[in-house]
């Protein structure tokens, strides 16, 4: 099965199941054949099992896994964004990324004071923008860490 067939199941997985009927319904021919061959109908409903986790995919992977790219990816932005996607991520790898890039210790000071104060809303936009730009999909750090 291919990175990008693997994607748009995750995707339409996230869809009422009368949207994923509807666009199974919208497929050619012979891309209803290929569906078929490649068992969508069975994968959907495993794609299914990951549609309401919260949060980054990646959040379920420990650090050792990962091949460091969304790290190294967060790290360039400012403090108080790398602050705001730690807090509304609520990674299990929050404590690492703290000691391998907050030398100076102005993330975990604004972790504990300006992150606090700001509104629900726009810090989960701004995770939510960043769940949606990150690099790592969960089908790469599935086959990084899997095989």
């Amino acid at each position: 099965m291919s990175n990008q067939l693997k994607s748009i199941l995750l995707k339409i997985a996230h869809l009422s199941k009368a949207d994923q009927r509807w666009i199974i319904s919208q497929l050619s021919t012979a891309e209803k054949a290929l569906f078929i061959r490649q068992k969508g109908e069975e994968l959907l409903q495993h794609a299914q099992h990951f549609r309401k986790l919260r949060g980054a995919i990646a959040s379920f992977i420990p650090i050792d896994s990962l091949p460091g790219q969304l790290c190294k990816r967060l790290s360039t932005h400012s403090p108080l964004y790398i602050a705001i996607i730690l807090e509304q991520g609520q990674y299990d790898w929050h404590e690492d990324f703290l000691r391998r890039f907050d030398h100076e210790g102005t993330i975990k000071h604004l972790l504990k004071t300006q992150v606090k104060r700001l509104k629900s809303s726009p810090k989960q936009a701004l995770f939510s923008h960043w769940e949606n730009t990150s690099s790592l999909s969960f089908d790469h750090s599935v086959e990084n860490s899997h095989g």
